[in-house]
C-alpha cells in the first residue's frame, strides 16, 4: 500500500510540475496555454473522481460515504470542465467559474454541485468530532476559525469582490471557509496514525480554496495574473487525489474528552486568528470601515475569550477527576495493603525471611498452625535450629548457593522440627532477595506436604491396583513384567505368566445382578492369592480375566498353582443361600531363557487360555508355536462370519414336519446354511461351533428368527389349507436362552411379521437345561407368555430333564434321533419311544420324531401314537422356493399312511414266514 502511495505521489508532482509550469510560463502562445489548461483541469478533476472513488470502495461505512460524495464532486468538475472546453473556445477564462452572466447554465450548476459535495463530505468525515462531549469545545473552535478566516479573506479578497458587486463570486471562498473551518477545527482530534490523509484532504481543500479566492478576485481586478489561480486548482484536485490513495483512508477521529498530546493540536485554532491579526496590521485595515470586518474580528475575540473560558472550566474538572484518581488510587493502596497484611497472616504457607547469617529476622503467624510456634518465638534464632540432622548440611549448603532473584527459586524439600518434638515434612521454596532493599534476606515459603504425598500415594495406589479387588491392575503388571523380562534376560532365569478366564461369568452378572457378580470376582482374587507364593503377582487385567507372574518358576511351581486353579469347581462359591459353580480356563506361557518381550509374554499367554477355552471349559493349556496359527485363523473365521451376516450370505432351508396320521405337512423346522463364496453350502456343524463361543450366535439367532416368521407368514397366506402351519426356530443353548434381548427380538419378530404367536415353535436343546435352573425356567415362562410353544429338542439324548418335565412349560418333546434309529434294530428302542410318547401324551405335550430314515421306522412311530416325524425319508431340508413348490404340489410328498400300510403288510408278511 505505502509503495503504490508513493509511486502515485511521484506521478502527481511530475504532473503538478508539467501543468503549473507551462501556465506560468505561457509555452507556445496562449493559445496552446488554454488548451493545455482545460485539459490539465480536465485529467485532474477525473484522477480526483477516480481516486475518491476507490477510497470509497476500500472504507469502513462512515467514510465511504464521504468519500463518494468527494468523487461525486469530482465527476462535478470533470463534466463541468468538459462542457466548458467545448463552450469557450474564444474566451479568456482557462476555468468555468460561476459569474451572474452564465447563471443557469450546465457548466454552472455542476460547479454548485461541486462546491457543495465537498460541503458535505467534510461533514461526514468531522461528525465523530461533533458528538458529546466534546460537542461544545469542538464547534468554538470551529467558530473560531471560521471567524479568523472570514476576517482575513474579507481584508483581503471579498471585500473589494463585495463592493464591485460580484456577489455570486462570493459562494465558493465563503464555502471555502466553512469547509477549512470544518476540517481545522477537528484536526486537534486526529489520531497520530490517520493524520496523513487528513493533511493531504486540508492541503487539497486549503488549495482549492486559493484557486476560488484567486478567481473571485480576478472578477474585479483584470490585471491580476490567472495563472496562480489555475495552478492553485490544479494542484488542490491532484492533491485531493493523493488524500484518496493513502495508505489510511478512514480518517477516524478520536471521540470523546480525549485529545491527541503535543503542541501542534492545541495550537492550531489560533493558526488563523495570528493570520487575521497579521492581515489587520500589515493591510492596516479599518475597522469601522467595514460592518463584516467588524462583526468577524468581534466573534475573533469573543470566541477567544469564550474557549479559554471553556479551556480552564475543563482544566478544573481535569485536575478535581485528577485528585479523585490519586484519592481512588491512594484508597486502593491501602485496601490492597491491608489485603496483603491480611493474606501474609492467614496464609496456610510458612513465610521466613533469614539474614546472610541464617538467622531468622521475620517470620509469619502461620507458623503456629504448621509448627506450634509463636511467631516472635522463632525471631532472632537460627535457621539451622529447625532442620532435620540428617538433612541439615545439604540444607545449609543450597541456602547459601541460591540464585539471586530474578532467578528461578530453589526448592528444597526436608523435614522440619515441630514445637512438640515431631518431624514434618515440609516442601521450601527459596527466593534470594539479599540484594532486594526491601527485603534483604532469604525468603523461605514452607508448606506443609505430608498430606499431599500421602494422597499422591493413595493415588498413585489406586492407578495401579484394582479398585474392586485390591490386587495389581493391568499397568501395575506389564511394568513388573517388563522388569522381571529384563532381568530374565541378564540371568537366564525362567519366568511364566499365567492367563486366567472365568468361564460363563456373564451368566453371573445376568441372572444375579452386578453386585453378585462383584463379590465372585473378590472371592476369585482371594482364592489366586492363595494360590500363589508370597512374592508373585496376581493382577486382574479387567473384566472377568486375571494374571499371575511367576518368576523363577520351574515346572512343578506351574502344575502346582494350575492344579489349585482348577480345584475351584470342587469348592463353589456360596452366598445368599445361592451356590455359584466357578470354572476357569487357564494359559501359560513361558520364557524358557529365550528373547520374549513382556508383551509377547501377555500375547502368548492369552492365545493358550483362548485355546483352553475352545477346547471346554475349565481346561488349562501351555502356550505351542501353533496357538497362533489356530487363533489367527480363527479370527479370519470370525471375519468372514461377520462379512456373512452383513452381506446376506446366511440363509434358511425348511425340513418338512409330517402329521403322522393324516400325512399333511403340519409345519417346517428352521436350519440355517452358509452359501459361502468360495466353498459353497456349507452346514451349520461348519460354523456354529464357532459362532456360539462369541456374540456371532445371538446375531445368527436373531436373524434365523425375522427371517424364519417372514417366510412361514408367506407360506400360511399361500397355503391356508395347511393350516396351522407352523415354523421351528432353534434357540442357542446359553447366550441366546439367557440373553436378556432374547424376549424383545421374538415381540418384535412377531409384530414385524404378523405372525401368530402360535405357530411359532422354539426348540430348546435338553442340555441347556443343565444350567441354573433359577434362570432358564423363568426364561422359559417369559417366552411362553408371548403365547409362542416351546420344544423340548433331542429329548433322551441326556435325560437330564426327565426329573423336571412336568415344571417346564413345554408343548412338544422332540425325540431325539439317536432313539428313533435304533427302532429296526432294537425292541427295545422301540418301547423306549412308546414310553417317552406315552409320558408326553399324559403330561399333554405333543410328540416329534427327528431323523426318521426307514418305513420301519415310521411304522413304529405310527402304532406307538407319535404325533408327528421329520427326516431324509420324508424329505431332506429344502431351500424356501423347492419347499413352496412341494407344498403347491402335493403329489410330490410321500404318502405316509399308504406307506405305513404297505410297510405294516409287510412286516406281517416276513414274521408268518
Amino acid at each position: 500500500m505505502l509503495v503504490r502511495f508513493r509511486a502515485a505521489a511521484a506521478a502527481a508532482v511530475t504532473f503538478c510540475l508539467i501543468a503549473v509550469t507551462w501556465v506560468l510560463t505561457d509555452l507556445g502562445g496562449p493559445g496552446v496555454t488554454r488548451l493545455v489548461t482545460h485539459a490539465s483541469a480536465t485529467a485532474a478533476s477525473l484522477a480526483t473522481a477516480l481516486a475518491c472513488g476507490l477510497a470509497a470502495s476500500r472504507s469502513r461505512a462512515g467514510a465511504r460515504r464521504g468519500w463518494a460524495m468527494l468523487s461525486a464532486a469530482g465527476t462535478c468538475w470533470f463534466l463541468a470542465n468538459g462542457v466548458a472546453w467545448s463552450n469557450q473556445k474564444g474566451a479568456g477564462r482557462s476555468l468555468p467559474i460561476p459569474s451572474s452572466s452564465d447563471l443557469g447554465s450546465i457548466p454552472t450548476l455542476l460547479w454548485v454541485l461541486g462546491m457543495l459535495l465537498p460541503l458535505l463530505a467534510v461533514l461526514v468525515f468531522v461528525a465523530p468530532a461533533l458528538r458529546r462531549p466534546a460537542r461544545v469545545g469542538t464547534m468554538l473552535d470551529g467558530l473560531l476559525v471560521a471567524s479568523a478566516l472570514l476576517f482575513a479573506a474579507w481584508a483581503l479578497v471579498l471585500g473589494p469582490v463585495y463592493s464591485a458587486g460580484q456577489t455570486l463570486e462570493l459562494a465558493s471562498p465563503l464555502v471555502d471557509i466553512v469547509v477549512a473551518s470544518l476540517v481545522l477545527a477537528t484536526l486537534t482530534r486526529v489520531r497520530r496514525g490517520a493524520r496523513l490523509p487528513w493533511a493531504l484532504l486540508l492541503s487539497g481543500l486549503g488549495l482549492l480554496a486559493v484557486g476560488h479566492l484567486a478567481f473571485a478576485y480576478m472578477s474585479v481586478h483584470s490585471d491580476f495574473p490567472g495563472a496562480l489561480a489555475t495552478s492553485s486548482w490544479l494542484s488542490g484536485c491532484v492533491v485531493l487525489a493523493l488524500a484518496a490513495v493513502a495508505p489510511n483512508t478512514d480518517l477516524v477521529l478520536v471521540s470523546g474528552e480525549a485529545r491527541p498530546a503535543g503542541l501542534l493540536p492545541a495550537l492550531v485554532p489560533y493558526v488563523p486568528v495570528g493570520l487575521a491579526a497579521t492581515v489587520a496590521v500589515v493591510s492596516r485595515v479599518e475597522l469601522g470601515a467595514e460592518p463584516v470586518l467588524v462583526v468577524a474580528g468581534a466573534l475573533v475575540l469573543v470566541l477567544l475569550v469564550a474557549r479559554q473560558v471553556v479551556a480552564h472550566l475543563d482544566n478544573e474538572a481535569l485536575a478535581a477527576k485528577v485528585d479523585d484518581m490519586v484519592k481512588e488510587r491512594t484508597a486502593r493502596l491501602a485496601t490492597q495493603e491491608r489485603h496483603f497484611r491480611s493474606l501474609v497472616r492467614n496464609a496456610s504457607d510458612v513465610l521466613t525471611v533469614v539474614d546472610a547469617d541464617n538467622v531468622i529476622r521475620y517470620q509469619s503467624a502461620s507458623v503456629e498452625r504448621v509448627l506450634g510456634f509463636a511467631p516472635g518465638e522463632l525471631v532472632g534464632r537460627r535457621i539451622e535450629d529447625l532442620l532435620h540432622p540428617d538433612e541439615r548440611v545439604d540444607t545449609l549448603s543450597r541456602l547459601r548457593s541460591s540464585p539471586p532473584s530474578p532467578a528461578l527459586p530453589v526448592v528444597i524439600e526436608g523435614r522440619l522440627r515441630h514445637r512438640h518434638g515431631r518431624w514434618c515434612l515440609a516442601e521450601t521454596t527459596v527466593s534470594n532477595l539479599l540484594g532486594d532493599d526491601s527485603v534483604r534476606g532469604i525468603l523461605l515459603t514452607s508448606r506443609d506436604v505430608a498430606d499431599r504425598r500421602r494422597l499422591e500415594h493413595d493415588l498413585r495406589h489406586q492407578a495401579l491396583h484394582d479398585p474392586l479387588t485390591g490386587l495389581a491392575n493391568r499397568t501395575l503388571l506389564r511394568d513388573r513384567l517388563e522388569h522381571a523380562v529384563a532381568r530374565c534376560r541378564r540371568g537366564a532365569e525362567s519366568l511364566a505368566l499365567v492367563t486366567v478366564d472365568l468361564d460363563d461369568f456373564k451368566l453371573v452378572n445376568d441372572t444375579l445382578g452386578h453386585p453378585a457378580g462383584d463379590r465372585v470376582l473378590v472371592e476369585v482374587a482371594r482364592r489366586l492369592l492363595q494360590s500363589v507364593r508370597a512374592g508373585d503377582t496376581v493382577a486382574r487385567m479387567g473384566g472377568d480375566e486375571f494374571a499371575i507372574l511367576l518368576e523363577h518358576a520351574d515346572d512343578a511351581t506351574l502344575d502346582l498353582v494350575a492344579r489349585r486353579v482348577q480345584s475351584w469347581p470342587r469348592s463353589p462359591i456360596e452366598f445368599d443361600g445361592r451356590t455359584v459353580p466357578i470354572r476357569a480356563s487357564v494359559g501359560v506361557a513361558t520364557t524358557g531363557g529365550s528373547s520374549f518381550d513382556a508383551e509377547e509374554l501377555l500375547r502368548n499367554a492369552d492365545l493358550a487360555m483362548y485355546a483352553a477355552k475352545s477346547k471346554g471349559k475349565g481346561g488349562y493349556e501351555v502356550f505351542a508355536p501353533s496357538m497362533h496359527a489356530d487363533i489367527v485363523e480363527r479370527e479370519r473365521r470370525e471375519a468372514a462370519l461377520h462379512r456373512a451376516l452383513r452381506e446376506g450370505e446366511l440363509v434358511l432351508h425348511y425340513q418338512p414336519v409330517v402329521d403322522v396320521a393324516s400325512g399333511c405337512v403340519s409345519g417346517a423346522e428352521a436350519l440355517v446354511r452358509w452359501e459361502h463364496p468360495d466353498r459353497g453350502l456349507m452346514l451349520p456343524g461348519d460354523f456354529l461351533p464357532l459362532a456360539e463361543q462369541s456374540e456371532l450366535v445371538a446375531l445368527i439367532g436373531k436373524f434365523a428368527l425375522g427371517e424364519a416368521c417372514r417366510q412361514a407368514r408367506h407360506w400360511q397366506q399361500c397355503f391356508p389349507h395347511l393350516a396351522p402351519f407352523a415354523v421351528s426356530v432353534n434357540v442357542g443353548p446359553t447366550r441366546q436362552l439367557t440373553s436378556p434381548q432374547l424376549l424383545d427380538e421374538v415381540r418384535q419378530a412377531l409384530a414385524d411379521t404378523g405372525l401368530e404367536a402360535g405357530t411359532l415353535v422354539l426348540e430348546i436343546a435338553e442340555n441347556a437345561l443343565m444350567g441354573d435352573e433359577s434362570t432358564i425356567v423363568p426364561a422359559l415362562h417369559a417366552l411362553k407368555g408371548l403365547g409362542v410353544q416351546l420344544a423340548l429338542d433331542d429329548f433322551g439324548e441326556g435325560w437330564s430333564s426327565l426329573g423336571r418335565l412336568r415344571s417346564l412349560p413345554v408343548d412338544r418333546l422332540k425325540i431325539d434321533r439317536s432313539l428313533v434309529q435304533e427302532i429296526h434294530s432294537s425292541n427295545e428302542e422301540a418301547s423306549v419311544v412308546a414310553a417317552v410318547v406315552a409320558m408326553a401324551r399324559s403330561l399333554g405335550v405333543s410328540t416329534v420324531a427327528e431323523g426318521v430314515e426307514s418305513f420301519e421306522q415310521l411304522v413304529r412311530l405310527q402304532e406307538n401314537g407319535c404325533n408327528e416325524a421329520q427326516g431324509f425319508l420324508l424329505s431332506v431340508p429344502l431351500p424356501p422356493a423347492e419347499l413352496e413348490a412341494l407344498l403347491t404340489d402335493t403329489n410330490g410328498l410321500l404318502d405316509v399312511v399308504g406307506l405305513a400300510r404297505t410297510a405294516r403288510q409287510e412286516m406281517a408278511d416276513a414274521d408268518s414266514r
